[in-house]
């Protein structure tokens, strides 16, 4: 419900271009694989911990993370392709005095 209100925002403007797609999906699991190694490395050299219980400590930290990030990144992704113009978006502002091209 949250994830969409993007999309629902960009139904608003002309044609309901500028949508996310996948990448930030993509970009949640490589944020979150890399803030989850240190972790994992960690609790599988120094806890000592069965397969089991290093699987229900791990994989519900992995799962919020990344669901938490998404709607961030989601909107990360959309102001990145609203300032450069990308994706249907009208590049709205000028060019700075020096670069005038």
């Amino acid at each position: 419900m949250g994830a969409d209100r993007s999309a629902h925002a960009m139904d608003q403007r002309d044609g309901g271009v500028g949508e996310g797609d996948d990448f930030p999906a993509y970009v949640s699991i490589l944020i979150t694989g890399h803030l989850m190694a240190p972790i994992i490395i960690a609790l599988v050299r120094d806890a000592q911990l069965p397969l089991g219980a290093l699987v229900a400590i791990i994989l519900p930290i992995a799962i919020i993370l990344m669901i938490a990030l998404l709607q961030p990144v989601k909107g990360a992704i959309i102001a990145i392709q609203w300032w450069f113009g990308m994706h249907g978006f009208k590049r709205e502002r000028q060019d700075p005095v020096g670069n005038a091209t």
